[in-house]
């Protein structure tokens, strides 16, 4: 049997985005010294610690990335747990 579970960080977070604050604070979480924010530019205007409009450098942080960290793993785990649940009530129809 197979169980995806869709996931977006809205989901677990109320926000997300590709390369901002949410990702960049989850990053830095993980590893320590791990976003080079110096190497965060703004493509469009080669603006240091911008991103797709966002002031990247001003918003990301460990903290945010530790707090979004949790809401993914209660997410996750109670998407988990609904799953097995569901597998095993199907299995326990076909018997």
């Amino acid at each position: 049997d197979v169980a995806v579970l869709p996931f977006w960080e809205p989901f677990a977070c109320g926000g997300g985005d590709h390369g901002g604050k949410w990702e960049t604070s989850v990053f830095m979480a993980l590893r320590e010294g791990g976003a080079r924010m110096g190497a965060v530019a703004d493509p469009r205007t080669g603006e240091i610690g911008h991103y797709r409009g966002q002031r990247v450098g001003e918003t990301a942080s460990a903290a945010v990335g530790g707090w979004a960290m949790g809401r993914i793993e209660e997410f996750l785990s109670a998407a988990v747990d609904a799953a097995f649940s569901r597998l095993e009530e199907d299995n326990a129809q076909d018997s």
